[in-house]
This record gives C-alpha cells, sequence and structure tokens, in this order.
C-alpha cells in the first residue's frame, strides 16, 4: 500500500495503527511504502475494511490482465514512443489487441458493477454516500441515480451533501468561460482565445480514457464534427486522466481530429467539472451558452444555431 492508509474512526475512541512504514525511491521521487498494516479499537473500520473487501479481487483481476496483455501493451508503447503510427495501426489490429480490448472492457464493467452494487446495498445509511467519495476518483453523469435512490436523510446528511455538491455543481451557463493555457503534443502553449479564433462556436469536452460514457459519446462528437466543422464549430477535447499513457492509448484508439489535452493546470476544477463527460458549449465571445448537452440534445442544441 503506497503513500496511503483510510482509517475511519469514531469520536471518542482510542485507536491504534500498527505496521511497517519504508521510503522508497521510485524515478528519483521518493515516497513511503506501508505495509502489514493492522487498525484496532475502531469497530466501524472493521465494518469499513468487510465493505470495500471486493476491492481486493478486483485489484488481483487487473493485475492478472496486465500480466497477460504485458507483451502487447509493450509493442505499443514502444510504437507510440517512437511515433510510428503505422505500426500502431497494425498492432490494433492484431488477435492480441483484440483480445486485450475485450478483457478491459470486461473488467471495467465488473469493476462499475462491483461499485454500484457496494453504495446501493447501503443507500439507507451514510454509507452510502461514503462509499462513493472512497471508491470513485471522479464521478459520472449516471451515478446522479445513485445519489436520487439515497434516503431523503442520507442525502441530507453530511456525506449525503458532500456528494450531492460534487454531482450538482454551480453552473456556469451565462456566465464568461474560464480561460486557459494548456500544452500541446510539441510543447507549444495555447490558449483558449487561439484555439477559439475564427470558429463560432467551441465544444470543451472534458471526458477520460477510463470513462465509458466518454467513450460512447465520442462517435456523436465526430458526426457533429464533420457535419458542421466547415460552418465554423470547433471542439476542444480536455482529458482529466492521471494516466498519459492511458490517454495517449485512447487517443490512438479513438483518433479524434481535433485538439486534444491533457488537464495538467486544474482547467476541470476552474469550470466545476465534478462529473464526465462534461460538454460546455461556447460562443465566439467565450460566453456559456449550455453545458453538459449530449446526444440528440447537442444536435438539435447545434441545428438550431447553424440554422
Amino acid at each position: 500500500m503506497n503513500g496511503v492508509i483510510p482509517v475511519v474512526v469514531e469520536n471518542g475512541l482510542q485507536v491504534c495503527i500498527h505496521g511497517k512504514a519504508e521510503k522508497r525511491d521510485y524515478n528519483g521521487q521518493m515516497f513511503v511504502e506501508f505495509s502489514d498494516i493492522k487498525v484496532t479499537g475502531s469497530p466501524v473500520h472493521d465494518e469499513f475494511l468487510q465493505k470495500i473487501d471486493f476491492r481486493t479481487k478486483l485489484d488481483q483481476l487487473y493485475e492478472d490482465k496486465e500480466k497477460k496483455h504485458a507483451d502487447i501493451n509493450r509493442k505499443i508503447g514502444e510504437a507510440r514512443g517512437n511515433k510510428e503510427q503505422v505500426l500502431l495501426d497494425s498492432l490494433s489490429r492484431t488477435e492480441a489487441y483484440a483480445q486485450m480490448e475485450k478483457d478491459e472492457a470486461a473488467f471495467f464493467e465488473k469493476a462499475e458493477a462491483e461499485i454500484t452494487k457496494a453504495v446501493l446495498d447501503n443507500k439507507d445509511s451514510w454509507w452510502g454516500p461514503f462509499l462513493m467519495l472512497n471508491l470513485m476518483n471522479w464521478f459520472e453523469e449516471d451515478q446522479k441515480e445513485w445519489f436520487e435512490a439515497f434516503s431523503p436523510e442520507v442525502q441530507k446528511s453530511y456525506y449525503g451533501q458532500i456528494v450531492y455538491k460534487e454531482l450538482f455543481p454551480e453552473t456556469l451557463e451565462g456566465k464568461n468561460a474560464p480561460s486557459f493555457t494548456v500544452t500541446d503534443s510539441g510543447g507549444k502553449k495555447v490558449t483558449l482565445q487561439e484555439l477559439q479564433k475564427n470558429k463560432k462556436y467551441i465544444l470543451v469536452d472534458f471526458w477520460a480514457s477510463w470513462c465509458a460514457p466518454c467513450r460512447k459519446e465520442i462517435p456523436n462528437l465526430k458526426a457533429l464534427y464533420d457535419r458542421f466543422a466547415a460552418k465554423g464549430l470547433g471542439i476542444i477535447s480536455i482529458s482529466i486522466d492521471k494516466d498519459q499513457k492511458a490517454w495517449e492509448k485512447a487517443l490512438s484508439e479513438e483518433q479524434l481530429p481535433w485538439p486534444n489535452f491533457l488537464d495538467d493546470s486544474g482547467i476541470s476544477d476552474a469550470y466545476g467539472v465534478k462529473t464526465i463527460p462534461a460538454i460546455f458549449l461556447l460562443d465566439a465571445n467565450g460566453k456559456v451558452l449550455s453545458i453538459k448537452l449530449r446526444g440528440e440534445t447537442l444536435q438539435k442544441k447545434l441545428e438550431e444555431l447553424f440554422q
């Protein structure tokens, strides 16, 4: 376990944490590795461990998946690093690549099902929203249904209100979009204003490689781009991925024809993004016209604007 140990305690209890802590050097950076951790004196912590026990099995499944596909992943990484697009395209058509994609989809489908079950099994207690906060790095739009399944008391609870603010943030609609500067793949700094140049409308799309609803929305965005780009529509995709290789892999798979950037400067925070996909529609002056339009509703809005 690296760097952080989650411990759940109650007020008034004396809790003891035993274990080993060792400093490790990873690529020139020091971090602390914890092992043999045991927490005593906190019954609620024991209950917490029981509720998230399924993660141990998921971690093992993920590790097994990565080992199984290490060879094709290595080849893809080398080809991407050497910018050998022809080789990348060839690798993406192999049986090994197809099996890796199949296993990856199956893993994330299972992980989503397990997390959903853990949260909804606890929808009538504070554990429900607490587990959402503990198990999820980012919320997706579909997870609003989880919150709506909570009892009124749970929704109003301390953790319920934290989840609510994450799922239903204050809107930027009708306001000027926060300006930002991003770095392209060649190391050049580019501003939002430069990306808006000669565009009548811009879609700022926040997504991630691991976000299934985001990936499902991409064909729709491509269709809209093909239809309206010549009329003045621009799209900017900003990924919140923490793993740059995972982002680059997704870009290789999706072949997005518009500018793509990695959010390494808090752009998603400035836009108040709490769930993804999050798509902001801006006019030529940078005013936010609509937020989180997707699918048919986004299509109808653009048809209205470009008629």
